[in-house]
């Protein structure tokens, strides 16, 4: 069952998904996995805030999408860190925190 985003709380920490998977139907699987966690900002990346636990989770459901040719990374986005978003706004996920839009 996909994870939930869930709304913001003391634990959560911001999250960037980056993949590059080969098969179409995986790769199509992955992407709808990851909408029920955070939301697209492109083509193969998503953005989400979620708890630590959730992340050990999502580690642990990801990997059933890729294969030794497939790549995925997961960034975690600190605090103090700015987003410069260019191009098509993403302003749902916007909070209160000091983003560059």
């Amino acid at each position: 069952m996909p994870l939930i985003m869930k709304l913001l709380e003391s634990d959560d920490i911001r999250i960037l998904i980056i993949y590059d998977i080969v098969s179409n139907r995986q790769r199509r699987l992955l992407s709808n996995y990851l909408q029920g966690i955070g939301f697209r900002v492109q083509k193969s990346a998503f953005e989400a805030k979620i708890s630590k636990r959730m992340l050990e989770q999502m580690k642990k459901e990801v990997s059933k999408f890729i294969t030794s040719e497939d790549s995925l990374r997961i960034y975690k986005i600190w605090h103090n860190s700015q987003i410069l978003a260019l191009g098509t706004s993403y302003e749902k996920f916007v909070d209160d925190e000091n983003i560059i839009i």
